[in-house]
C-alpha cells in the first residue's frame, strides 16, 4: 500500500475532478475535500449535514462484504473499524469490478431523526476512511443512512451490534 503522503499527494492532484459518489442514484453527496481527507488520518471529522438518498437498494442484489461497530452516540472510527477497514481495503484491490454501497445504522436510543442522522454521518466517515485508503471515489456508489430502521438484534436496549455501518458489494 502507498503510504499516507503518497496517497495525500496522489487526492490532491485529483480532487477537483472527482466525480460526484452518488451518479448513479438520485440523491444529494457531499465530496470529501482534501481537507476532510487529512482530517480523516488525524482522527477528526468534520462536522456536517447528512447525506440523504432518494433510492431504496435491493437488498437481494448486494452482499455484505464488511462491516464495522460504533460506541454509543459516536460517529468515529476506533481502533478496531480501521483494522477491520484496512483488511476489506487489501481484499477490494484484488476485485477491480466491486462497486460499494455504505450503509448507516444505529440502535433504537434515541428520537428517529437524530438517528437518521447519526447513521449518515457513521457511513460518511466509513466513506471518508475508504476514500483516504485510496479506493477510486467512483467505486462507491450509494451513502444511505438507515437509522434504527433495520436492527440486527430486535431490542429497545443500546447495542453495539446494531450501531454499525456494513459495505455491500452492488
Amino acid at each position: 500500500l502507498p503510504s499516507g503522503a503518497e496517497l495525500l499527494d496522489n487526492l490532491s492532484a485529483f480532487v477537483d475532478d472527482l466525480p460526484e459518489l452518488g451518479s448513479k442514484v438520485d440523491e444529494t453527496v457531499i465530496r470529501p475535500s482534501v481537507t476532510a481527507v487529512k482530517q480523516v488520518a488525524g482522527g477528526a471529522l468534520p462536522k456536517r449535514d447528512p447525506v440523504t438518498t432518494g433510492q431504496e437498494v435491493d437488498d437481494q442484489a448486494t452482499s455484505v462484504v464488511s462491516t464495522v461497530n460504533f460506541e454509543l452516540n459516536a460517529e468515529d472510527l476506533d481502533a478496531d473499524a480501521k483494522a477491520a477497514l484496512n483488511a476489506f481495503v487489501a481484499r477490494l484491490n484484488k476485485d477491480a469490478s466491486a462497486r460499494l454501497g455504505i450503509f448507516g445504522h444505529t440502535d433504537l436510543t434515541g428520537a428517529p431523526s437524530y438517528n437518521q442522522a447519526l447513521g449518515q454521518k457513521r457511513a460518511e466517515t466509513v466513506a471518508q476512511y475508504l476514500l483516504f485508503m485510496g479506493v477510486p471515489p467512483e467505486r462507491i456508489e450509494i451513502i444511505k443512512s438507515y437509522g434504527e430502521t433495520a436492527p440486527l438484534i430486535a431490542t429497545d436496549e443500546p447495542s453495539r451490534d446494531n450501531r454499525r455501518v456494513q459495505i455491500k458489494v452492488m
